[in-house]
């Protein structure tokens, strides 16, 4: 399985999607921008991951013990030089008719 992905854009910066290199945090991935020349990361832009419901998000001592239910968040970093998320967003995971 591929754990990176990345896309050249103009201005000489690379989007990047990764894998959380942490085996404790496996179930989420950074996207963010790199700078194409140094490999620097020069902006964070989101964590999505998938969510469990019976620790707060912040409490991951018990990661592996977590109950994973079909919800997804995504924690943006919005402002230019924030160093912690703007905005969060949950999405429910889409039921198909087989999966009923």
């Amino acid at each position: 399985m591929k754990n990176r992905f990345e896309i050249p854009c103009e201005g000489g910066v690379t989007l990047v999607v990764e894998r959380n290199p942490n085996p404790r945090y496996d179930r989420e991935v950074y996207i963010f921008l790199m700078d194409t020349k140094t490999g620097d990361v020069t902006q964070e832009l989101a964590i999505v991951r998938q969510a469990f419901k019976n620790r707060p998000v912040h409490c991951l001592d018990d990661y592996e013990d977590a109950k994973w239910i079909d919800k997804f968040e995504v924690l943006v970093y919005g402002g230019e030089q924030d160093d912690d998320y703007t905005d969060k967003f949950v999405i429910n995971r889409r039921k198909y008719e087989e999966e009923e």
